[in-house]
């Protein structure tokens, strides 16, 4: 078992290893990211209380969000994300075959405020950013379940200008409402999933993202930049959340050839 984040650890090279090795590289570049333990699938008839009660401590819960890291590649993966009790019993009953357990602190979905895929495409020198509202998840958007309910585009490195006024340079979309509407039905279909009952109430109306969130985002996108060295990839994409709360989550960095090797390698 291992306790993350662990700047010593370094997992696996195959499968969906960029899940957690982009985990903790945002961890090390001190953006916010959850507490984890990663079980290893060749250690799930080892789980006892003592690691049970590890696992509780270190996630400071008696519950834990699986996600799965499947260590070779594969094209029908199961969703991650059901919150459940920190035991033998109900980790194994949610484990697929050799795929390792990916143990994060409890997040909620109905407590996200906003959600958010920041994409960088180096060749166009284009950041694009999609935002869900309140209630909804990020796999909403990662899974094509939904539109975004805001879009912004702007060239990549941003001009700031004398004033600061980056955002007089950027472009900004919003759903309509007919589509906003339709967006709620899905996400509660997608609760269903779950099997979790949808007890929330969504606004009315999307309401455009914070002007604070945009530019903490932004200052997480140049700090990415600043670590990537001589070999930047051409185009990535970083996951976040926003809770009521005002805790911002960083889930992890996708590119286009640790897609590749998660589905096809």
């Amino acid at each position: 078992m291992y306790l993350l984040p662990d700047e010593n650890f370094v997992y696996s090279e195959k499968g969906c290893c960029e899940k957690l090795n982009s985990y903790q590289k945002l961890s090390k570049l001190g953006l916010p990211v959850l507490k984890s333990a990663v079980i290893p699938y060749q250690e799930w008839n080892q789980i006892s209380e003592e690691m049970e009660d590890k696992i509780r401590k270190h996630l400071k819960s008696s519950y834990c969000m699986i996600r799965y890291i499947y260590t070779s590649s594969c094209h029908n993966i199961k969703n991650g994300g059901k919150i459940v009790p920190v035991s033998a019993d109900s980790l194994l009953a949610e484990a697929e075959p050799q795929t390792d357990l990916w143990l994060l602190e409890p997040s909620d979905r109905r407590n996200n405020l906003y959600c958010c895929n920041i994409s960088m495409n180096r060749i166009l020198e284009n950041l694009h950013i999609e935002f869900v509202g309140e209630g909804f998840d990020i796999s909403d958007l990662n899974k094509g379940k939904i539109s975004p309910h805001e879009q912004m585009d702007i060239s990549y490195p941003i001009e700031y200008g004398l004033y600061l006024e980056w955002w007089k340079r950027a472009k900004f979309s919003f759903c309509l409402q007919e589509e906003y509407k339709q967006s709620i039905v899905l996400r509660k279909e997608r609760w269903k999933e779950f099997q979790t009952l949808c007890d929330i109430t969504f606004p009315e109306t999307f309401h455009p993202v914070d002007f604070r969130f945009l530019e903490k985002i932004i200052g997480y996108v140049d700090r990415v930049e600043e670590s990537w060295g001589q070999e930047k990839p051409d185009f990535y994409n970083i996951s976040c959340s926003c809770e009521k709360s005002g805790r911002i989550i960083c889930w992890d960095i996708q590119t286009p050839s640790g897609k590749k090797r998660a589905y096809f390698q």
